[in-house]
């Protein structure tokens, strides 16, 4: 009836009586752009290639309703002889699957597997309701719910539909996922202790505490500790290496559900110096010794007149390869306080690690 017609992209049949067809052999062959809805009735004989490369463009559908004596199994049939890559399903809506559910920035965002569908109902049940409310209707296959309240745990199910003409087929509810909205911590601060790298955030309220992950170089991310505190607002990681770089992220968790990752921070881990030997043996000038260290860029010293480091301060840096340096043009007789810290240069970011323990001398 349509045989090759390769332009036609719809055509309304959906009210098509086919009581009194028994011959549909080559009714829709090689129509690659066509959408359209038939209706099947239980007096067709002949079937042959009806819908063989039909529907086979990407956004092209066919949909059979079997109807009156036309079984499932003789439809199955009818659609059997469409060939590879034809886009021509059975007027029955599936049971929508793969529904997954995760906090986000924005909200709780859905997502579950494609299906042969028109479209999609989302319904939700907030903890303490009774019953389902549908939320959204979309023909996409995710949704972001942005009025979920945070501390608030919500159930979730969807279903599919399929259109004949100006009726809708739905398919079974999906299998119900819950999931607490958990708003998304906020990492205020990462930075170098003597003891390791201390992490800072905003404590989240309707929490029950936090997951800390870590990941080095180019690798992935690792949960390396939980916090069972809501009014928790640091951790300090202290395995961890001189000269090494660690990007890290909190997360927020109630229950069994967890926030989305904090945005990421990033630092290199800077090992504290120690100042060995000081001392002043000529006049206006003093010296520093120290051990030398690794996978650092340099050392960074000050000197100050006062113990604060507030006044009449003096600033160098030396390579990684030195281990001591003199400071001159300073005043004789006077007491001054100096410290020392590591430094590691990254592109156009410097890091550094605390300064050591301040040490003092009285300059000749």
């Amino acid at each position: 009836m349509f045989f090759e017609c390769e332009a036609l992209t719809s055509l309304d049949v959906s009210s098509f009586d086919t009581s009194n067809v028994k011959d549909m052999m080559f009714m829709f062959i090689d129509c690659p752009e066509l959408s359209t809805s038939i209706r099947l009735s239980g007096n067709i004989e002949a079937y042959d290639d009806a819908f063989h490369h039909a529907a086979t463009a990407s956004d092209a559908r066919i949909y059979v309703l079997y109807d009156g004596d036309c079984s499932r199994n003789l439809a199955e049939e009818i659609i059997g002889t469409k060939g590879e890559n034809s886009h021509v399903y059975l007027w029955d809506a599936a049971k929508v699957t793969g529904l997954g559910l995760s906090n986000v920035s924005a909200g709780i965002k859905l997502s579950w597997d494609k299906q042969a569908a028109d479209g999609y109902q989302i319904y939700r049940k907030a903890s303490g309701e009774t019953s389902y409310t549908r939320i959204k209707t979309t023909s996409s296959t995710s949704y972001m719910d942005e009025s979920a309240l945070s501390g608030k745990k919500y159930s979730y199910k969807v279903r599919s539909y399929i259109k004949f003409g100006n009726q809708k087929k739905y398919g079974s509810y999906s299998a119900v996922k819950s999931l607490c909205r958990l708003e998304t911590v906020k990492l205020s601060s990462v930075s170098n202790q003597k003891s390791g790298i201390k992490l800072s955030w905003k404590a989240a309220s309707d929490a029950d505490g936090y997951y800390i992950y870590r990941k080095t170089a180019s690798g992935s991310y690792k949960k390396i500790a939980t916090i069972y505190s809501a009014s928790t607002k640091t951790y300090t990681d202290q395995d961890v290496e001189n000269g090494t770089k660690y990007t890290y992220a909190v997360a927020v968790f109630k229950d069994k559900s967890s926030s989305a990752k904090s945005s990421a921070k990033i630092i290199y881990f800077l090992k504290t110096p120690v100042i060995n030997d000081i001392e002043s043996s000529s006049k206006g000038k003093l010296k520093l010794s120290w051990g030398k260290r690794e996978n650092i860029t340099g050392v960074e010293i000050e000197v100050s007149e006062t113990k604060d480091f507030s006044k009449g301060i003096t600033t160098k840096k030396v390579s990684a390869d030195k281990k001591s340096t003199t400071v001159s043009s300073l005043k004789s007789g006077k007491t001054y306080y100096a410290r020392i810290r590591s430094y590691k240069k990254v592109n156009d970011k410097t890091y550094y690690s605390v300064y050591c323990t301040v040490k003092s001398i009285k300059v000749k």
